[in-house]
């Protein structure tokens, strides 16, 4: 009994020497971290600058398997927003305050649990690679302040292995050209004619209406003896994401521009084209259409429309549709 009560006294006297410590040690945690990145600045700013590419560079995400990531209407630039959800971590919204220029982005964290915290991303060039300074501020009330003394270490080194993520990333974007699995190739296509049928459909409903207009625009082409040159495609002129609807056309290639009745007719020129090969279902290339968005980013590079997507595949020919080859195609502005 004496015993247990040596034990009680002396855990008692070792937690209050923990609250008199935490007393006099610092109520505001900055931590702030450099490393190099294997790219331009350029390159990891853009990954930084848009929440999309959280889930491919975050350290915490990548070791906490609970941790969910939901994305606000705005990913990108002053506003954007993020929030998370962990059992180790908790909650919290992460917005942009603001982007400076391509040198700067400043973020503020709200959580319920663990209150507010400010984070920046300063980038520096260095030759034709970078450097990336990562800060994380954030008031902590006593007790609490305790825990961030022994928690710093691990944060930097979390906050070094995120560098690390994103230099890797950069890197793969910059030399090779890929972004999520998805290479970008810049090519020369020649002048194509098309035969089309044009309107504006909702998201949703923008395969079917591919579908429902291929064969009548078939049986138009045979009855005024033109010939086919390529690929059936869709062609898109515009995204309005206000009324979630597409200004599109289905579009079938032929050797010469001719006249047809009852279809419309395009003739896209000469040009410069970014190409992404994606294999699967028709309506899941929106992946290949944002690795040619950002690849535009990172370089400063501007597209003309319509975006095409062009079918290689015949679906009454490959039944598995992870083996349907579509070329997303994007015209650049001179």
């Amino acid at each position: 009994m004496k015993l247990l009560k040596k034990i009680l006294i002396g855990l008692l006297v070792f937690i209050v020497l923990l609250l008199v410590l935490a007393y006099f040690l610092p109520r505001k945690m900055d931590i702030s971290v450099t490393e190099k990145v294997d790219a331009p600045a350029k390159y990891a700013f853009n990954i930084l600058n848009d929440f999309k590419n959280q889930e491919i560079w975050d350290p915490w995400f990548a070791k906490d398997s609970t941790m969910t990531f939901t994305y606000g209407e705005k990913t990108l630039g002053e506003g954007a927003y993020l929030d998370y959800s962990s059992d180790n971590y908790g909650s919290a919204r992460t917005t942009r305050a603001t982007t400076v220029q391509d040198d700067k982005i400043l973020l503020t964290s709200e959580s319920e649990d663990n209150g507010g915290a400010s984070m920046s991303y300063n980038f520096e060039p260095a030759g034709d690679k970078s450097k990336l300074t990562w800060g994380f501020s954030s008031e902590i009330g006593w007790p609490k302040n305790l825990i961030s003394f022994f928690i710093k270490s691990s944060m930097k080194k979390d906050m070094k292995v995120g560098i690390s993520n994103i230099s890797k990333v950069a890197n793969e974007r910059w030399k090779n050209r890929t972004y999520n699995g998805y290479q970008v190739n810049q090519e020369v296509r020649q002048s194509i004619n098309y035969v089309i049928n044009r309107d504006v459909v909702p998201f949703a409903q923008s395969d079917k209406f591919y579908t429902q207009n291929l064969q009548p625009l078939f049986l138009k082409i045979q009855k005024a003896g033109v010939k086919m040159e390529g690929n059936s495609c869709a062609l898109v002129y515009n995204y309005d994401f206000a009324n979630n609807t597409l200004d599109m056309a289905t579009a079938i290639p032929i050797q010469e521009e001719v006249a047809i009745e009852g279809a419309g007719t395009e003739t896209l020129e000469q040009g410069k084209v970014l190409v992404v090969d994606y294999f699967g279902d028709r309506q899941g290339t929106m992946p290949a259409h944002l690795a040619i968005d950002d690849y535009m980013r990172d370089r400063g590079l501007f597209n003309e429309y319509p975006v095409v997507e062009e079918y290689i595949t015949d679906p009454t020919e490959e039944k598995d549709p992870s083996k349907w080859l579509t070329k997303v195609i994007y015209y650049l502005s001179e």
